[in-house]
């Protein structure tokens, strides 16, 4: 193996291993943003006694909501019908 080669391959593992220093850091802080926000949220609910949700937050929670409704409903499409005649016995209509 070449002097060019082996440095390319340190060079290589030297910017994976930087990248995966930075996503790792990069985690560690939006982990700790998000106790933060957490934290707010339980000041705010102990202070008001309740959440007012913004006008995107609802429509969010609405559309999750009617897409579980959609689901269910189509759900019974997906699963194998139950209620046919046994084998053997022919329905004449």
């Amino acid at each position: 193996m070449s002097t060019n080669t082996r440095s390319f391959g340190n060079d290589r593992r030297h910017r994976g291993f930087a990248r995966r220093l930075f996503f790792e850091q990069q985690l560690v802080q939006a982990k700790e943003n998000l106790a933060d926000a957490e934290e707010a949220l339980k000041r705010t609910q102990q202070k008001t006694g309740l959440i007012q949700l913004d006008g995107q937050a609802r429509a969010v929670i609405e559309s999750v909501a009617q897409l579980r409704g959609q689901m269910a409903a189509n759900r019974s499409r997906y699963e194998p019908c139950t209620n046919l005649p046994p084998k053997g016995i022919r329905i004449f209509g």
